[in-house]
């Protein structure tokens, strides 16, 4: 079949039974996408410009890091990546509910699996942690729901919003704190500051494990967030790596990640 072909027969597909699946997959979380979401700052600016705050890890925070990831086995990176920003989230919210705009491939069934290309859908990870517990136990709860996600990752992020506006009886906005994306390249040691920030989210946050190195990257609107708000969101994740490293089973509610001055 063509890749025409197959992206009709998704199609078909989402308006039969894989859409309602799809649907009753997210109606079981309408509560979690439409709790309040992370507050702007008061600092921010009126433009939309999109701004970026870029960061190499010092040697002994690419240490603490590797030593979250070594201790905290029964997770993936990636999963690891999502409960660290989503820590960081919950702790700036009135509610213990993060939520994470994550990139899913998109592709359902083995014929699609074997189209050239890359099909981009970003859709809600929404977690409500134990804060009594430790961080393994939120690194395990963020991957086995990414796990769940991808049984339903072709239903379109456009027809998640179209389902919460039938509850809300308006539009709604996209329901992300923030979009969260790791990228590993072992052939990479360096990268530099390229100011790509397109502003397609209000806020994204962005690891890049190159070689031994790694790289943070706070993409932010500027009508949404401030260079200081940024700046501080960066010195809490990095605040809260050097804690885990230490104190990994430090019940989530009890850890203070305010940045050292």
């Amino acid at each position: 079949k063509s890749a025409e072909q197959l992206a009709q027969q998704a199609r078909d597909e989402l308006r039969g039974a894989r859409g309602k699946s799809g649907a009753a997959f997210w109606q079981q979380r309408h509560d979690l996408l439409l709790s309040k979401p992370m507050p702007k700052s008061s600092d921010r600016a009126t433009t939309t410009t999109a701004k970026r705050v870029f960061q190499k890890l010092t040697a002994q925070q690419t240490a603490a890091l590797n030593a979250i990831e070594e201790n905290v086995k029964s997770a993936t990176p990636t999963a690891i990546w999502n409960a660290l920003v989503l820590t960081v989230i919950i702790h700036l919210k009135e509610n213990n509910i993060g939520i994470l705009g994550q990139p899913f491939s998109g592709r359902y069934g083995q014929e699609n699996q074997r189209v050239m290309g890359c099909f981009a859908n970003v859709l809600p990870l929404a977690i409500q942690p134990d804060l009594a517990a430790g961080f393994t136990a939120l690194a395990q709860q963020v991957g086995r729901e990414m796990l769940t996600i991808l049984d339903v990752q072709d239903y379109p992020l456009s027809r998640v919003l179209h389902d919460l506006s039938r509850v809300t009886h308006s539009p709604v906005d996209l329901p992300f704190d923030a979009v969260s994306t790791i990228e590993i390249n072992e052939d990479i040691h360096e990268i530099e500051n390229v100011d790509f920030a397109v502003g397609k989210f209000p806020l994204m946050v962005s690891l890049y494990k190159c070689g031994e190195n790694n790289f943070i990257a706070i993409e932010y609107l500027a009508s949404t967030y401030s260079k200081k708000w940024a700046d501080c969101f960066a010195g809490r994740l990095l605040t809260l790596i050097d804690v885990l490293a230490t104190s990994p089973d430090k019940p989530l509610g009890e850890i203070d990640i305010l940045p050292t001055e």
